[in-house]
């Protein structure tokens, strides 16, 4: 008694709390255009590829140090008794009189005040390494722009997988909820007949295991609906307790002319033109390297006051002037940085190369995954047909009593497996045109 009074409390509990749950979701009906969209707005892989593209912009404005002016005001304060630097400062506080001349204030002047406010510019003239620098960092900011595109690519397909694996899943709900509802219609066809002694026990049995096997089926495709509705809203950056309708279904995207599509690997694709700016990029850094052996020239000016009191405008003087600068040996470094950057040169190289190969090889693979899937296809649509049709005429010869209730519960398990299979079929097939479209970088569905 106890134990009935626990499980009874127990099974109250799990129903109110199933029941809370329920009533905190928010269902929201979403078409696949829509899911996409969101994706691209509140994905968290392309919110960090748009970072990282941020931060190549900000490389971008450090290179353009190379040609841009560097300009810098300072207000010094300094106080002294060096004989040298007091004569210097009345120099250029310009307050030096005859009685400065003097050889006991010259060797052993009273201490001075100077406040120095200063304006000073260098204007880089010829950079070489500077410039070839510039260039990777601009080549850098392509390349990432690229590759935010390429994300979005792959976000799109993710996207598009998992909408579509959820719709998969509602759709195998809806083919075993009907199977049930056959099944529970012949089960009251086999209770009629047990009740008039026209089967045994055992095969009413047998239906009952049947249904229980259905139902067990139901609650697997409920939870996988529940794990793949929790991964997808995760993707498109809502809220987890969001329960996604999808409104559009694959068969709106299976009419695809796959004779239209490109017969080759574009090296115009986003990802395969992020890597050829990425090797540009190296190119210029190993140039760079290279002509960090060359001399730099810089041009420098400068514009002073100097007084005895905070950024007085008395007394001033200016400066202009150039430096040539070469450094000649550096214990290796420039050396060492060169070689450096040949190696990540070759690596790029390689990378490269292996990218387009890959992509070549994924290409031949899909297509020809393609047209085996879109054959499989139209077997399993002419298979359901069949097993369809057979376990019609069972189920009426069932009800006038001419079947047995195990060949009646074969030919529904054979129709039930095919129509699943179907379904999975024709789930794997769009799969697969998703993949040659990202493969491609072109849309070949058209609804």
């Amino acid at each position: 008694m106890k134990i009935t009074t626990y499980i009874h409390v127990l099974a109250i509990g799990v129903t109110l709390s199933w029941s809370s749950s329920v009533l905190a979701q928010t269902t929201m009906p979403l078409s696949l255009d829509t899911a996409i969209a969101r994706a691209m707005e509140n994905n968290w892989q392309v919110k960090k590829v748009n970072a990282q593209m941020g931060m190549a912009k900000s490389d971008l404005m450090q290179a353009n140090q190379a040609f841009l002016p560097n300009i810098n005001i300072s207000e010094t304060f300094v106080t002294t008794t060096d004989p040298l630097n007091v004569f210097g400062i009345k120099l250029k506080q310009q307050v030096v009189t005859a009685a400065d001349f003097n050889p006991d204030l010259l060797n052993n002047p009273d201490a001075i005040n100077n406040f120095t406010t200063r304006i000073s510019v260098e204007q880089p003239l010829l950079n070489f390494d500077a410039f070839a620098g510039r260039g990777a960092a601009a080549s850098a900011v392509k390349a990432s722009e690229l590759n935010l595109q390429w994300t979005k690519n792959l976000i799109a397909l993710k996207t598009k997988s998992l909408y579509f694996n959820l719709q998969l899943a509602s759709k195998q709900k809806e083919v075993l909820e009907s199977s049930l509802i056959a099944l529970q219609e012949n089960q009251k066809v086999a209770q009629n007949m047990f009740d008039e002694g026209l089967i045994q026990k055992v095969n009413l049995l047998d239906m009952d295991l049947r249904i229980n096997g259905i139902e067990t089926k139901l609650l697997e495709t409920e939870n996988q609906i529940n794990n793949t509705t929790l991964e997808l809203s995760h993707f498109l950056g809502l809220d987890i307790t969001t329960q996604i309708i999808p409104t559009d279904t694959i068969q709106d995207y299976t009419l695809v002319n796959i004779e239209t599509a490109n017969k080759n690997i574009s090296t115009t694709r986003s990802d395969i033109q992020a890597l050829e700016f990425q090797l540009k990029a190296s190119n210029r850094m190993l140039n760079s390297s290279k002509m960090g052996f060359l001399p730099r020239l810089n041009a420098f000016g400068s514009y002073e006051w100097n007084e005895d009191r905070a950024f007085g405008t008395f007394a001033n003087n200016y400066m202009l002037g150039a430096r040539l600068e070469w450094d000649i040996f550096k214990g290796g470094k420039n050396i060492g940085k060169m070689q450096k950057m040949k190696h990540q040169h070759n690596m790029m190289q390689i990378t490269y190369d292996e990218k387009i190969s890959d992509s070549k090889r994924k290409l031949i693979k899909v297509k020809q995954q393609i047209d085996l899937s879109k054959k499989h296809v139209a077997l399993s649509k002419k298979a359901v047909e069949q097993s369809e049709e057979a376990y019609k005429i069972k189920s009426d010869r069932y009800a006038e009593g001419l079947e047995k209730t195990s060949d009646l519960l074969l030919a529904e398990n054979v129709m039930l497996n095919k129509q699943l299979m179907a379904l999975q079929s024709i789930n794997f097939y769009q799969q697969l045109i998703f993949n040659l479209e990202l493969l491609l970088e072109q849309d070949l569905i058209k609804k």
